[in-house]
């Protein structure tokens, strides 16, 4: 049975009222609200009655200009809009996970399992690279859920119905317009990929919209680097539904978007499509959405310059450890300066702090007797390449992640207008 979209969406609310009041828009002295969107994944196993788990959560609005990428050397956010931190939260928590599993024989996780069946068993669109050890369980799907309209193409109509007379006039198209499509602005062209919004008097970004973000991963599952070296791209690791408040959704720019009749059209196919679940128009209010703050003062509603994220404890600790809690800040820990050179200033879902992670499992690879079938060596031999690479770009272009590449440079190509976000790729990976 698929689980209630209700269900899912009120479990999110109910973990977000149990944060700390840090992770929480502020008011301001003059009574207004603060706002910020709220975007989560629940796992659901299903039954009778799908039993619900939320395993990340994340709230923000931000993302780095295109001129701070060199800067970052992985320990700074690129994007933290609430889509993209509650997925890169998934990803640290699956990776976790697999640690658990890897590191403890004794511990049976309630969400990933060993393939021992070897190849035949593959994944279906996974056919030439080495195929990783962990995958999901079958009967377990991904659920997406989000108080906002993801930005970018599917909001494109929401956004024009938002703005007064005169303010969604076509604007002249220059020569450049389809390589840096802004992410508000030429409302008369639709079905493009558009980079993050920010202010026109602002230092541009080259971060893709959430839209194109969650559009590339209807092709290439949720799984990112380096979960990807350690889980299989199985059927359900896909997002199965993406649920979104009644006034968040327009038909027209959510297929246009993400359906097949779009501008997915010229796409060779679009095996793992989610499917698109509005609440009831009656389904209560995110309490720190824009609808609510702005209805409650007379004038409008600021968005909070703050992120939050909240990752469920993995492993045998779930039940009794804590959870991981961070507020974020121009991409860093809130009380790190920016461009600190100490580690300690990056959030757990950082690339260097990923990195640092898939890292520490090396050793359990060598230990675990379920990794020493035939099938899985040269799993094996790709992941010590991978784990042993000088940077960051070497390490995330070895064979074990061949078929992922392919995958997402044709899906980029078919959406056309789809720029590189360069410059933090080339740090040393050997001194993490």
């Amino acid at each position: 049975m698929r689980p209630s979209p209700e269900n899912i969406a009120s479990l999110v609310l109910s973990k977000f009222d149990t944060l700390p009041q840090k992770c929480k828009p502020r008011s301001q002295p003059d009574g207004r609200r603060e706002w910020t969107p709220l975007s989560a994944i629940v796992l659901a196993r299903s039954g009778r009655d799908p039993e619900l788990t939320c395993v990340s959560l994340a709230t923000g609005t931000k993302c780095l200009p295109s001129s701070a990428m060199v800067k970052c050397q992985g320990m700074v956010l690129h994007d933290s809009h609430a889509e993209i931190l509650a997925l890169r939260g998934l990803n640290c928590w699956l990776l976790s996970e697999a640690k658990e599993v890897l590191s403890d024989p004794s511990y049976r996780s309630p969400f990933l399992e060993f393939d021992l069946s070897g190849p035949s068993n593959a994944a279906r669109d996974q056919p030439s690279s080495p195929m990783p050890p962990l995958k999901l369980q079958q009967d377990i799907s991904i659920h997406f859920f989000t108080t906002e309209a993801p930005c970018g193409d599917a909001s494109m109509e929401i956004l024009i119905k938002s703005m007064g007379p005169g303010e969604t006039e076509p604007w002249p198209v220059e020569d450049t317009a389809l390589k840096t499509l802004q992410g508000r602005g030429h409302f008369s062209l639709l079905g493009y990929v558009r980079r993050k919004p920010a202010r026109a008097d602002a230092d541009q970004s080259h971060s893709k919209s959430c839209t194109d973000k969650l559009t590339v991963k209807q092709f290439t599952s949720v799984l990112s680097f380096p979960t990807d070296l350690f889980i299989q791209r199985t059927e359900n690791a896909y997002i199965r539904t993406l649920i979104v408040y009644r006034d968040q959704y327009d038909s027209t720019g959510y297929e246009r978007a993400f359906g097949r009749s779009g501008r997915l059209s010229n796409v060779c196919s679009l095996d793992h499509p989610f499917r698109i679940d509005p609440l009831p128009e009656d389904f209560p209010r995110f309490m720190y959405d824009r609808a609510n703050t702005d209805s409650d003062h007379e004038c409008k509603a600021k968005v909070t310059n703050i992120s939050a994220l909240w990752i469920r404890c993995a492993g045998t600790a779930a039940a009794t450890a804590a959870d991981v809690v961070e507020v974020l800040m121009n991409g860093v820990k809130s009380g790190f300066k920016q461009w600190d050179q100490r580690p300690t200033k990056a959030s757990i879902v950082s690339r260097y702090k990923l990195w640092q992670l898939a890292h520490s499992m090396l050793p359990f690879i060598r230990d675990e007797e379920e990794l020493h079938r035939p099938h899985h060596q040269a799993w094996a031999d790709g992941l010590s390449q991978s784990l042993s690479a000088e940077t960051y770009a070497a390490a995330k272009s070895t064979i074990l992640r061949a078929d992922r590449i392919t995958l997402k440079n044709g899906t980029t190509d078919a959406l056309g207008n789809w720029e590189n976000n360069d410059g933090d790729y080339s740090w040393n990976c050997t001194d993490v």
